[in-house]
């Protein structure tokens, strides 16, 4: 059955939204106690379960014995059907752990380790781009010293439209799409992963997407983050009395 096209016709895409407007976003806190920062974080249909341990203790030591990053990336089995899921995942992993390595100030905890756990437990699109966003959050929350609050989001070509936040059906295809990470909501990129063939004209006019969409999304990751320090600030209080 062919699907009427909302692109052309209403100038919206096919979950309702307008070309440039992100998902809804949801968190919950303190997910694993054991960790030192954990959180559940949902784009749209994209859910992260992400935990951060440590600083701590490490056996492993960098040249210039900075703090170490480990990040972990997995897809769980009933997240999606993509059968090519551990090449994925390992290319994410490794793009995570760059961004987060120039977002974290490991001068502060020389000859330690701090190691970051993501798993997408359900993917709907724009899977790397959630699992920093909830990164950001995770490391927050256990207290690691950040340069700023890092954000991400996907952007590509659908149906000749750029369109941010991409879900699970847009982000199918051979269509030129890129991940954006900045700081602070800054117009300033910290990561861009390209995928596809991107013309020079698009890839300008994806980045100023990609810079827009971030600055929506820092503003909802700034709101998460204040409300939890106002949280942790009740527990404390009453703890003190």
């Amino acid at each position: 059955m062919k699907r009427f096209n909302t692109y052309d016709a209403y100038q919206i895409r096919y979950d309702g939204r307008r070309f440039d407007q992100i998902r809804n976003i949801n968190f919950k806190f303190g997910l694993y106690p054991h960790a030192d920062g954990s959180v559940y974080y949902e784009q749209g249909c994209t859910k992260v379960i992400c935990a951060v341990y440590g600083p701590r203790q490490s056996r492993v030591r960098t040249p210039d014995d900075l703090c170490f990053i480990n990040c972990q990336f997995s897809l769980s089995s009933f997240a999606t059907q993509n059968k090519k899921k551990a090449q994925r995942s390992m290319e994410a992993g490794r793009l995570l752990e760059r961004t987060l390595k120039s977002v974290i100030d490991r001068s502060a905890y020389p000859k330690t380790r701090v190691d970051v756990f993501c798993e997408i437990i359900q993917g709907d699109g724009s899977n790397l781009a959630s699992c920093i966003n909830a990164a950001s959050l995770a490391l927050v929350d256990a207290g690691i010293p950040v340069k700023g609050v890092v954000s991400a989001v996907e952007c590509g070509v659908t149906r000749g439209y750029i369109c941010t936040d991409l879900n699970n059906t847009e982000v199918r295809g051979n269509a030129p799409k890129i991940v954006l990470a900045t700081l602070d909501g800054k117009r300033e990129s910290i990561m861009v992963d390209y995928k596809n063939c991107l013309h020079i004209n698009q890839m300008e006019r994806m980045i100023e997407a990609g810079f827009d969409a971030n600055e929506k999304i820092y503003a909802c990751l700034r709101e998460a983050i204040l409300l939890r320090t106002e949280e942790l600030r009740k527990i404390v209080a009453v703890k003190e009395l």
